[in-house]
């Protein structure tokens, strides 16, 4: 009961917070908008892209990893799985989150990052947005995922509930759910200026900003921008040598630091 209480209380503000970032991106980030509905699809396709670009996301390659299969087999159960799984942990953004987008002359998606707002019930992860959406399709499609895939998919829960804990010391806070640039134009500064936007709204409402990746790569460039790691997390499943690290990172509220 408490649970949905909280949903309708995010919902109820959902509106005055979209209001907030639009005016405050037109103001101060004008080459940054916030999506329109029209635009969700393209906005998924290229999240797909980025995430499958050279070297693919390490959390995705985890999960479908299974050593007695040819890496090109593993590619293809990369590329299976990839578009549902994003599918189903971006959905909820457009009712509980906000997504940012730099587009080009003619209106491609280029970047896009996706936050959950404060006083959402709880902080969405993949496994748990798996779960509240989408759990019968994916036990019917179980063999797709590989011999271990479906035990890394449910060992998510151990950063949900880090999450959890975070949010409970640290109160209603934005969290940084997806961030993706297009293949050609990675590590051109695309990504940088939607995380500027992103920690300068913050700063502005005085809001802490959370967010969770898998390097330590990632966890050094998230640290330029004022993230501390909060707790670490490794994955584990019975079967699978290798661990997944993931690294709970929080901003808190006026952390100003030059990038």
């Amino acid at each position: 009961m408490g649970c949905e209480s909280s949903k309708v209380q995010a919902t109820e503000s959902a509106t005055v917070q979209i209001s907030r970032y639009q005016e405050f991106l037109q103001r101060c980030a004008p080459s940054i908008s916030l999506i329109s509905d029209k635009e969700a699809a393209a906005c998924l396709d290229m999240w797909v892209d980025s995430f499958q670009a050279d070297p693919p996301n390490p959390m995705f390659l985890w999960i479908v990893k299974d050593e007695r299969l040819s890496k090109e087999e593993q590619r293809r159960r990369l590329m299976l799985q990839l578009r549902y799984m994003l599918d189903y942990v971006a959905r909820p953004l457009k009712q509980y989150g906000a997504t940012l987008v730099i587009r080009d002359d003619s209106g491609a998606i280029q970047a896009a990052a996706g936050l959950y707002m404060p006083g959402t019930c709880k902080a969405p992860g993949a496994m748990s947005n798996l779960m509240v959406v989408g759990l019968p399709p994916v036990v019917k499609y179980a063999p797709r995922w590989g011999t271990l895939g479906w035990k890394k998919l449910d060992s998510l829960k151990a950063v949900d509930r880090a999450k959890a804990d975070l949010l409970k010391e640290v109160g209603p806070s934005w969290y940084l759910q997806l961030l993706g640039v297009k293949p050609g134009l990675q590590k051109a500064g695309y990504g940088r200026r939607l995380l500027e936007a992103i920690c300068a709204f913050s700063d502005e409402q005085q809001m802490p900003t959370l967010l969770d990746c898998e390097t330590e790569w990632h966890e050094n460039y998230y640290g330029r921008f004022g993230f501390r790691t909060w707790r670490r997390v490794d994955l584990e499943v019975k079967g699978c040598e290798e661990k997944m690290p993931q690294f709970i990172m929080l901003r808190p509220q006026g952390k100003a630091k030059a990038v």
